[in-house]
């Protein structure tokens, strides 16, 4: 008799335990427990408690892993990238924002040492100072001046 694991698909509920002397153990039980560890060790992989050592890539083109250790690796891939800077299409790199955002949610940038801007500034609010003998060309700060 062939048996066929259903793990990783389902997961097997139907054993029942058996009592020395009085149960009889078939062919059957011993082999629905190999089968099911064998579907275990081949979804889980050998050695996930091993890191990659943060090599590789990292892929959002699949949610179809061929095991818990490639997707986990995958995971991986991506928290390096994202420390490192090097997520695609993030705008950031280390602590420093590309020059492809051309829109922010910030509230605070910390203290700007110098700013360069191109084109008309508007601002809401008091308290801006420093602007003696500035040449502000277009500017519009709404109520704080």
């Amino acid at each position: 008799m062939t048996v066929t694991a259903v793990y990783p698909g389902n997961v097997q509920n139907g054993y029942s335990q058996r009592v020395n002397f009085l149960d009889v153990v078939e062919d059957v039980d011993v082999n629905n427990l190999q089968v099911e560890i064998t579907a275990i060790e081949t979804y889980v992989g050998a050695n996930p408690h091993i890191s990659s050592g943060w090599v590789g890539s990292f892929t959002s083109s699949t949610t179809s892993w061929p095991s818990l250790a490639a997707r986990v690796q995958n995971i991986e891939y991506g928290i390096y990238e994202a420390l490192n800077g090097t997520v695609a299409a993030s705008g950031l790199t280390g602590t420093t924002l590309s020059s492809t955002v051309v829109s922010s949610s910030l509230t605070s940038v910390g203290t700007l040492t110098s700013l360069t801007v191109s084109g008309a500034i508007t601002g809401r609010g008091a308290g801006i100072t420093g602007l003696e003998g500035s040449s502000l060309g277009v500017m519009n700060l709404m109520g704080a001046l």
